[in-house]
This record gives structure tokens, C-alpha cells and sequence, in this order.
């Protein structure tokens, strides 16, 4: 009998949890917008971004709104609606 890893949730994984919630069209289409934004921002494809809390709050608190062109209500907007998407991941994937 062999055992695998599971294998981990990325930033692409996020997008189709999203996808699978009752949310308003508007509230995925923000979230999804603010995942693929982080990923931009954090320069990597989604599927090689690993949704790892601990890791991903590191990450992003090295970045500056201003560097990323974007104004600190922007931020804290993409933030906020990445965090839901994030919520996602804790609580359906192990």
C-alpha cells in the first residue's frame, strides 16, 4: 500500500473554492479579483503559490501598497476580500 501527501491548496485552488460558494456573483468576481491580484503581487503563478496562512501573512506584510501602486484603502480592501477566500481553504481543505 502506498500513501501520498495530500496535496496542498494554491492560490489557483482558492479560485475554484470561490467558485463553489452561494455568493453573490459580485462578492466572487471581487474575491476571485483580489486572489489573482495577491498572486501578481507576490509574482508567481497561482497554482505555484501554496495558500499557507502563516506564510502568505509573512509575505504580504513585506509588501507596501504604495510599491504595488495600489492606495492603503485599495490594500486593505484586497486584503480583507483575499482573507475570505483564504477562509475558504481552512476550513475545506486539511
Amino acid at each position: 500500500m502506498t500513501t501520498s501527501k495530500p496535496s496542498r491548496a494554491t492560490l489557483e485552488t482558492l479560485l475554484g473554492l470561490v467558485d463553489g460558494t452561494n455568493w453573490p456573483d459580485r462578492v466572487k468576481m471581487d474575491v476571485k479579483s483580489a486572489v489573482r491580484t495577491v498572486g501578481r503581487l507576490l509574482g508567481g503563478e497561482l497554482a505555484e503559490i501554496e495558500a499557507d496562512v502563516p506564510s502568505l501573512r509573512r509575505r504580504l506584510e513585506s509588501l507596501s501598497p504604495e510599491s504595488a501602486g495600489l492606495t492603503k484603502g485599495r490594500w486593505n480592501n484586497i486584503r480583507s476580500l483575499f482573507g475570505k477566500a483564504l477562509a475558504l481553504a481552512v476550513d475545506v481543505i486539511p
